[in-house]
């Protein structure tokens, strides 16, 4: 029996014969894929994904560093030769090269620590032993008090003879020896002078294009009053990097100090106006450092102009607004320039401390912000705000209350506004707490606390006059020219010396 129209069989079919090239392609397909999981997979990125920024060489980006150095870039150079050591922290010459940039932007703590780290990698490096001795110098010029200046002295003598015994043929190391030796003659009263003349030009003689070798012999003749040919020192090291601020700022040291000591062929009035030039070009090398602005004002103020004098001691406090000498340096120019009763408010900051109240600039008014200020949110630069004004008692214009011009407005209380800004935030400064100047803090402190008193006295506040005069006075015994002023400012308020009024403790604020 069977299936109509079926075509089941019983019958066994046989299978068509295997094609080998068939097998063969199969094969390699296979092995391809294999092939592309196990070697070409891992090399490409996932997608979608960005790609890791290949990391640069150290010598790429200390390469970099030096273009900067030479540009008079200080921070950026910074940046560049710490970003060479995170890559790479075994190499001495970068903490080397980093500390002295370190130093030339005055920040010794952290040049200390770089020189001291490549001390760590290689201990008989004269370069490194010679560059903390150099840092440890400088160290010693900042210092305060007469111990600390010696000890840090000895810290530098010590660090640079350990550097002339592992390379005396360095230009380098005998530079700074010439340093180090002018700093013990000027500060530990030791007779290296001649010694420190020596070694700088045994410096020059090994390599005459060295900056460092240039410097030594500038410091040198220097201090030894030989202000041309520290002059043409000092310009020569320009001529090498004429980028760096501090070189400007000694050639115009040296063209002042010639025109105060009255040497050479030129007029005082040239040599100070060369001296201001030069002091100008170091601000533009180093817009945020204050030094070059004193130099400018102290210039100004050598031949009478008190009124630019004041200008650039107005912007070196306003770079600077917690110092309190630049205050007293203001104070002082102001006074001079007949503006008495202001200059009395700068000596105030210098002697006696204080705070300086923000200022926000909206539709270019600049606004007081005071402790009293009810501050409404979080603002930036370029946010609208509405600010409620009222007089302060100086005449200057202060917010009692601020808020954004977008949203509902703070309420303010009544009585407390007397009119209202509203428009977009132009500037922030924020609040500044100056610290006092003691009277024990040397000679340019006495200066300005004497100052102050004559100024007091001379506007009329004499109750607080009588007390400055008095401190000092009690605190000062060996300075005729304080103790005159002092006692001027008394007479000025009619208050004879002696007549029982009891002598105030000399504190940081009399």
């Amino acid at each position: 029996m069977y299936l109509s129209g079926s075509k089941w069989s019983m019958r066994k079919k046989h299978r068509r014969p295997s094609n080998p090239w068939r097998i063969i392609i199969l094969l390699l397909l296979i092995a391809g894929g294999v092939y592309f999981e196990r070697a070409i997979v891992p090399t490409v990125p996932p997608l979608f994904v960005p790609t890791m920024t290949p990391t640069r060489s150290p010598a790429a980006i200390i390469l970099e560093g030096e273009s900067l150095f030479q540009a008079g870039k200080l921070s950026q150079a910074e940046s560049a030769y710490q970003q060479a050591i995170t890559v790479d922290p075994t190499q001495i010459t970068y903490y080397i090269d980093l500390a002295r940039i370190q130093a030339l932007e005055g920040k010794l703590t952290d040049a200390e620590t770089s020189a001291r780290n490549a001390l760590l990698i290689d201990s008989n490096s004269a370069q490194a032993a010679a560059m903390l001795a150099w840092v440890l110098d400088l160290e010693s010029l900042q210092a305060t008090d007469t111990q600390t200046q010696l000890k840090l002295l000895d810290e530098a003598r010590a660090s640079i003879d350990r550097a002339l015994k592992q390379n005396p043929g360095s230009a380098l190391v005998h530079a700074i020896n010439a340093q180090v030796l002018v700093d013990e003659y000027t500060i530990a009263n030791e007779d290296t002078i001649q010694q420190a003349s020596d070694e700088a030009r045994k410096a020059i003689s090994i390599d005459p294009g060295s900056l460092d070798a240039q410097y030594a012999l500038g410091v040198v003749m220097e201090t030894t009053s030989n202000y041309p040919q520290a002059l043409e020192a000092y310009q020569t090291a320009s001529r090498i990097n004429g980028n760096l601020g501090l070189l400007a700022i000694k050639v115009g040291d040296m063209y002042f100090a010639e025109a105060i000591s009255g040497t050479g062929d030129t007029s005082s009035t040239d040599l100070i106006n060369s001296a201001i030039a030069s002091y100008i070009h170091a601000t533009q090398l180093s817009p945020t450092d204050t030094t070059p602005l004193r130099r400018i004002v102290q210039a100004y103020a050598r031949v009478g102009q008190y009124a630019r004098a004041s200008q650039y001691a107005e912007d070196a406090v306003r770079l600077s607004p917690d110092d309190p000498y630049l205050h007293g340096l203001y104070g002082q120019m102001l006074r001079k320039n007949n503006q008495t009763q202001q200059g009395v408010v700068e000596l105030g900051y210098a002697i006696r401390g204080g705070r300086i109240p923000g200022v926000w600039t909206v539709n270019d008014q600049a606004i007081e912000i005071t402790d009293q200020t009810k501050i409404g949110g979080q603002f930036n630069v370029g946010d609208q705000v509405r600010i409620d004004t009222i007089q302060g008692s100086d005449g200057n214009l202060q917010a009692a209350t601020i808020s954004s011009a977008l949203s509902t407005a703070v309420p303010t209380p009544a009585g407390t506004s007397d009119s209202e800004v509203v428009g977009q935030l132009q500037a922030v400064q924020q609040p500044v707490t100056i610290k006092g100047i003691r009277l024990d803090e040397g000679a340019k402190a006495i200066e300005l606390y004497y100052t102050y008193a004559l100024a007091l006295s001379e506007t009329g506040q004499c109750d607080l006059a009588v007390q400055v005069s008095q401190a000092i006075l009690l605190g000062v015994q060996n300075d005729d020219t304080a103790r005159f002023n002092a006692e001027q400012a008394l007479t000025n308020c009619g208050a004879a010396q002696g007549t029982g009024t009891p002598a105030p403790t000399v504190t940081a604020t009399p």
